[in-house]
């Protein structure tokens, strides 16, 4: 049995088939089908989901590297209504594999599946999946399940490298909460690490971004009322498995953003290519 029949149960299409997004079936299978044998595939975490036929399926979140030690980390599908993260990680599948005969990666293409075929930011508990407050001392205690066992695959199951890049890809729906604040549509990167700023890769991004057709916004402000400066927002402190990862010792921590303004303006296909092309210069 393949690993997302035994997980899943069953095959479920998306219920935003309109967007053109991936369907979860489509993104498990394909990674199924990729990742080699001498790769490891770790199921981390979990989420229940209730189809409208009232019938429960489990839906895994997993890990894919090629060794304990990682120095490049690419993570997708954080929040539901971002889906051109997972998608682009996703369609890079074997690109990525590839990469891994120089290089140790971990991939973590869809890290909130309930979100992504909800199309609804959090997890079904309401709280980020990957939210870190907790594990950088912050809190009390993890928010929700998913991340409480996210951050203990970190800390117990793989070794960070030190410099290790990582590549986490969003999107900003400011439509959200109510009319979009943004007339324009373009990209951003939040930016955290030692000396991350004049990392080799960061410029690359940069550069790769600024001739893009959704262009790098050199200067402005967010939703989140965050200054853009040269395209670039630096070390937020907002709890999020990208700070926590910089804590272990990663260098430079990207965040790509895209700012939306509306669940189809730039269309999904427009934001993968995108992405897509982000990834590839992130690995060479």
């Amino acid at each position: 049995m393949c690993i997302r029949d035994r997980y899943m149960g069953m095959e479920i299409e998306n219920t935003l088939a309109h967007d053109n997004r991936l369907s979860l079936k489509e993104i498990y299978a394909i990674w199924d089908e990729t990742i080699p044998s001498t790769w490891f595939t770790r199921l981390i975490a979990t989420q229940k989901l209730k189809l409208p036929n009232g019938q429960e399926v489990t839906l895994p979140i997993f890990a894919y590297y090629n060794s304990l030690e990682i120095d490049t980390i690419l993570i997708g599908g954080i929040h539901g209504r971002e889906p051109a993260g997972a998608v682009a990680i996703t369609k890079e599948a074997s690109f990525i594999v590839e990469q891994g005969e120089n290089r140790s990666i971990l991939v973590l293409p869809l890290m909130n599946p309930w979100g992504y075929y909800n199309h609804i930011r959090y997890g079904p508990s309401g709280n980020s999946v990957t939210d870190c407050m907790y594990a950088l001392g912050r809190d009390k205690a993890p928010l929700c399940e998913e991340s409480e066992k996210i951050v203990h695959f970190f800390l117990n199951e793989i070794k960070i490298l030190k410099g290790a890049t990582v590549l986490d890809l969003h999107e900003d729906p400011g439509y959200e909460e109510g009319g979009t604040p943004y007339k324009e549509t373009g990209t951003y990167l939040y930016l955290i690490g030692e000396d991350a700023k004049s990392h080799q890769i960061t410029h690359q991004i940069k550069s790769q971004l600024q001739k893009c057709p959704l262009p790098l916004i050199n200067n402005g402000m967010t939703r989140f009322h965050e200054t853009i400066k040269d395209g670039i927002i630096e070390n937020s402190p907002d709890g999020s498995i990208d700070e926590f990862l910089s804590v272990l010792g990663a260098s430079p921590v990207l965040t790509l953003e895209t700012l939306l303004l509306s669940e189809t303006c730039p269309p999904i296909n427009a934001r993968v290519n995108v992405y897509q092309q982000v990834i590839r210069s992130f690995l060479q």
